[in-house]
């Protein structure tokens, strides 16, 4: 009963006692393991409304851990395999278009850094990780752990970067123009070339602090990584 909806995260008991919906008014998203079982749910408020959030997630379970689960890998698990590479956006949305256009080999990790449980479900699949993350600072800075980790355990991680013009995310960007996006995806940067970059424009490369802070913050994914050749490679890059 009512007791076993409150167990699964669909219904919230108040504090009079009483039991209420946790998603009304909200599309729902389900949520799948890797097996095809639904385990929890999303959901977006129909209405954007002042002092709730526009997600409301189904809370951890005793079926429902958010790290340990990829969205829409149940799905995309064969054409990961087939294609040799996952592509790992932000949110279910982009996961669904991506699907709508062709792109089968989507998953999302919903939000948060990419846990060691979710790396390892993935090594099943594929060696080959290509992330499309929100392009400001927050949204690399949020990133970064779950790709150090994903280095660490021994995945070539690429960054999907899109053109200035072609939208904000995947979801977008192939409303706007498919092409665009197929290409980003083709073309994705090597994670640690990417992050020279990114930290040539963070400090001043001319400078001799400049140059520390820019070793610094590259150094860490450099010896997260398992081979030594790589690392040789990276760091004659980085000189």
């Amino acid at each position: 009963g009512v007791a076993h909806l409150a167990g699964a995260g669909l219904a919230i008991r108040s504090d009079r006692g009483s039991f209420y919906d946790r998603f009304r008014a909200r599309v729902m998203f389900p949520i799948w393991d890797h097996h095809g079982s639904i385990v929890g749910f999303t959901g977006r408020l129909l209405k954007d409304q002042e002092g709730q959030g526009k997600y409301v997630n189904t809370p951890q379970t005793a079926i429902f851990d958010k790290g340990k689960l990829l969205y829409g890998l149940h799905l995309a698990k064969m054409a990961i395999r087939k294609l040799g590479e996952a592509v790992i956006v932000e949110g279910q949305m982009d996961v669904i278009a991506c699907h709508q256009f062709g792109f089968e080999n989507t998953i999302a990790s919903s939000g948060t850094a990419l846990t060691e449980d979710q790396l390892r479900l993935l090594k099943r699949y594929t060696d080959v990780l290509k992330i499309a993350f929100d392009q400001d600072a927050a949204g690399q800075h949020a990133a970064e752990r779950g790709i150090t980790l994903a280095l660490a355990m021994g995945f070539d991680v690429k960054v999907i970067v899109l053109p200035k013009d072609a939208g904000k995310d995947a979801d977008e960007c192939l409303r706007k123009n498919v092409e665009v996006w197929k290409n980003a995806v083709e073309n994705a940067v090597p994670y640690i070339r990417y992050a020279i970059s990114y930290a040539a424009t963070q400090y001043d490369g001319a400078t001799a602090k400049g140059k520390s802070q820019i070793v610094a913050s590259v150094g860490i994914l450099i010896r997260a990584l398992q081979s030594m050749v790589e690392r040789d490679v990276w760091i004659s890059e980085l000189a």
